[in-house]
């Protein structure tokens, strides 16, 4: 059986987990977020620089896929 005086201490050790668990879920999401947008950011400019290029690349990759899709 369990003692009636660890109950507090399990108690307390299962709050500060969860509390870890939601910082590092935080973290994670933020993180992610940040990531996320950099991509964005990234993959704009490049199409802006060159939009022509971007269709092509785009339409070639469509293409592609089509093709191997309808393979089976």
């Amino acid at each position: 059986m369990t003692d009636v005086t660890a109950r507090p201490a399990i108690a307390n050790a299962t709050q500060k987990i969860k509390e870890g668990a939601v910082e590092l879920k935080t973290a994670v999401v933020d993180q992610s977020a940040e990531a996320i947008q950099k991509c964005y950011d990234t993959t704009e400019s490049k199409i802006k620089a060159a939009p022509y290029t971007s269709v092509l690349i785009a339409f070639g990759v469509g293409a592609v896929l089509g093709a191997l899709w309808f393979r089976r």
